[in-house]
């Protein structure tokens, strides 16, 4: 039978050497097993319930389609190229070592793992109810760049370590979590009621711009920068610990709740209806301004700075305890705790 095209309970077995081009095309419950060394190009197509696996070795490129309920399983070592597309409740599992680029396009019901060793870059679309897992064995390790883009409620976890770039972009209903360690920069864009869930460790950066009813829970630990911005309806969780600093803007109806610990700058800046609780413990410096009938609530304990400067309609209520510092300056019509001018109503419980 034809290796290049296959029919109906068929097994193909490729093995090519020195810098051979392959094009496997098969159809109706085949199995496909292909090892190529030696810059080889591959090209697999699938159809309707087809097994394929993939090895490449040094310097090889593999675009793989497969269509309607397939498995695939790729592995590559040393400067591979692979392009996986597939439609359909389609599963993927694609690891990779050494300096390999990955591309995975999944539509309608797909799961994809993806695991890559050193400095691989991995991009990866998701849409329709995908599920992407790349934290199966060892996750990323050592100078790896993770873009993620999903459509239509899809999950996305991605756990990160050591010097790792991630960025991701969800649109409509999407879950995403995310998990760094060491040296990390995480940048999240998100819109249409995503729910974001961050978590950072050891010197991380984290940009989150959210839209239309999202979610957005930050926590992070050692000397992180966390700057959030997001608009109409979102809900806005932070916690940080250890030297952080956090910038946050908010925009339309929004609620942000910011807790700080040991040596934190907190800058707060909100536009139109939004509600800041914000509470911080160990020298902390914080810094809030406020606009057009917005809801600011301080707590601070133990040496803390707080500045506070509002616009219109706006209540300041600020606690304050073991030799704070809160200067406090309001316009339009404004409760403050400090200094008020303009038809203000001034209260302060300082201790």
């Amino acid at each position: 039978m034809d290796n290049k095209n296959t029919c109906t309970w068929t097994t193909i077995s490729v093995t090519s050497y020195d810098r051979t081009t392959i094009s496997v095309t098969s159809y109706d419950r085949t199995t496909i097993s292909v090892t190529s060394y030696d810059r080889t190009t591959i090209s697999v197509t699938s159809y309707d319930r087809t097994t394929i696996s993939v090895t490449s070795y040094d310097r090889t490129t593999i675009p793989v389609t497969s269509y309607d309920r397939t498995t695939i399983s790729v592995t590559s070592y040393d400067r591979t190229t692979i392009s996986v597309t597939s439609y359909d409740r389609t599963t993927i599992s694609v690891t990779s070592y050494d300096r390999t680029t990955i591309s995975v396009t999944s539509y309608d019901g797909t799961t994809i793992p993806v695991t890559s060793y050193d400095r691989t870059t991995i991009s990866v679309t998701s849409y329709d109810r995908t599920t992407i897992s790349d934290y199966y064995i060892s996750n990323f390790f050592d100078g790896t760049t993770i873009p993620v883009t999903s459509y239509d409620r899809t999950t996305i976890s991605v756990t990160s370590y050591d010097r790792t770039t991630i960025s991701v972009t969800s649109y409509d209903g999407t879950t995403i979590s995310v998990t760094s360690y060491d040296r990390t920069t995480i940048s999240v864009t998100s819109y249409d009621r995503t729910t974001i869930s961050v978590t950072s460790y050891d010197r991380t950066t984290i940009s989150v711009t959210s839209y239309d009813r999202t979610t957005i829970s930050v926590t992070s630990y050692d000397r992180t920068t966390i700057s959030v911005t997001s608009c109409d309806r979102t809900t806005i969780p932070v916690t940080s610990c250890d030297r952080t600093t956090i910038s946050v803007t908010s925009y339309d109806r929004t609620t942000i709740s910011v807790t700080s610990y040991d040596r934190t700058t907190i800058s707060v800046t909100s536009y139109d209806r939004t509600t800041i609780p914000v509470t911080s413990y160990d020298r902390t410096t914080i810094s809030v301004t406020s606009y057009d009938r917005t809801t600011i609530s301080v707590t601070s304990y133990d040496r803390t700075t707080i500045s506070v400067t509002s616009y219109d309609r706006t209540t300041i209520s600020v606690t304050s305890c073991d030799r704070t510092i809160i200067p406090v300056t309001s316009y339009d019509r404004t409760t403050l705790p400090v200094t008020s001018y303009d038809m203000t109503t001034i209260y302060q419980i300082s201790n």
